[in-house]
């Protein structure tokens, strides 16, 4: 069987709607921060959220509101995923990768919340399929869904090949193949053998 690696946040994982929601009721934005209060999910064209603001005062007040605990136990699934990789499961071994933070930003409790997460929406035997990881680019497989437009690392030529996972924030990215939600997991099945095989 060959191996589907799926990443957690902007995949399974609604993330940056719930970094969006916890902002706008973070003390102090209504009055000092408009402009994000006005931002709404589809105008995120940037992956890192921070760079939409040019105000040093936004961008900390993203990074802190990212990094709070319990963010990572908080997100919905984004609809559809949680059936859709049970299906791909029995046709992949797919196993759920992802990222967290540097050391430099003292958030060692995302990754037990990121494990907490899977175990609460996939169950505890989701659990052992798990990579946490800062660099996706040394964990082999055969594909890599991944929301993020471009994946880098230490190794110039990962063994997987990046199919994007459709977000406002990847738009502009055309060289990649892209999966448009989770509602059609049989198509996907076929969509990926024949990406596989390509």
């Amino acid at each position: 069987m060959k191996t589907i690696l799926v990443d957690l946040d902007g995949v399974v994982v609604n993330y940056m709607g719930h970094v969006l929601l916890r902002l706008k009721t973070q003390p102090g934005v209504k009055e000092k921060y408009s402009e994000l209060l006005n931002l709404n999910y589809e105008d995120i064209s940037f992956w890192g959220l921070s760079e939409l603001f040019p105000s040093i005062e936004i961008k900390q007040l993203i990074d802190i509101t990212k990094t709070l605990p319990e963010m990572f136990l908080g997100p919905e699934p984004i609809e559809g995923s949680l059936k859709a990789l049970e299906i791909i499961a029995s046709e992949f071994n797919v196993f759920l990768c992802s990222s967290t933070f540097s050391a430099k930003h003292e958030a060692d409790h995302v990754w037990l919340e990121k494990i907490q997460w899977v175990r609460r929406y996939l169950g505890s035997e989701w659990v052992d399929r798990v990579i946490l990881t800062r660099d996706k680019t040394v964990v082999s497989g055969d594909i890599l869904i991944d929301d993020k437009p471009r994946i880098s690392g230490i190794n110039k030529n990962p063994s997987w090949q990046h199919v994007l996972f459709d977000q406002p924030w990847n738009r502009e990215i055309e060289d990649l193949p892209r999966l448009v939600g989770w509602d059609n997991p049989e198509q996907i099945i076929k969509d990926l053998h024949v990406i596989i095989a390509s």
